[in-house]
């Protein structure tokens, strides 16, 4: 089971990756929309999705793609913790 420090700093990584941002600038932190301030969009998104995917060995079905929690860093975390733990569950 990952802790969900480390899940955020995996995800930071990334987004600040793919989107030339920096957390702590721009107003960019863990609540920040991604979508509505524009550092994720629509490719984006599939991107961040197969990313998550690979780096957790989690799966996003339809509707766990449709949770808005996948807007914010924050939300992303919990949203794959909580897939982490459910997964563990089922092993």
């Amino acid at each position: 089971m990952k802790d969900i420090g480390e899940i955020l700093n995996k995800v930071r990584g990334y987004v600040e990756s793919v989107s030339l941002a920096e957390f702590g600038e721009n107003n960019l932190n863990d609540k920040t929309d991604l979508f509505e301030e524009g550092y994720v969009d629509s490719f984006g998104f599939v991107e961040l999705i197969s990313f998550l995917e690979s780096e957790f060995d989690i799966h996003f079905d339809e509707d766990l793609m449709l949770d808005l929690r996948l807007a914010s860093i924050g939300g992303i975390s919990n949203v794959v913790s909580e897939n982490i733990n459910k997964q563990s569950k089922n092993n």
